[in-house]
């Protein structure tokens, strides 16, 4: 007999005027728990959904480590700031 251990779902409607969000989701179930993380990108339209698929890569290619192993806020010359793995190099994935 298997048991459900997470039942989930999520919603998501761009800002007035733009085709795309920064909303995402990122949810991955182990044998010993589970990782669920709620992604909302700061701003609107493409460049938020830029941010939040770079973050939602990152998590679902590291679902499986300690949380916040690895990971760090870097600033750059415009003032704003990305969670970046230590393990990738996600400066330039745009």
């Amino acid at each position: 007999m298997s048991a459900t251990i997470l039942d989930w779902g999520m919603a998501s409607q761009q800002f007035p005027g733009e085709t795309e969000s920064g909303d995402r989701c990122v949810v991955q179930v182990f044998d010993t728990g589970a990782l669920a993380v709620v992604i909302d990108a700061l701003g609107h339209g493409p460049e938020a959904a830029h941010a939040a698929d770079v973050a939602t890569r990152l998590l679902e290619q590291n679902a499986r480590e300690k949380p916040g192993a690895g990971y760090a806020r870097r600033g750059d010359e415009r003032g704003r700031t990305r969670l970046v793995s230590s393990k990738h190099d996600l400066a330039g994935d745009r």
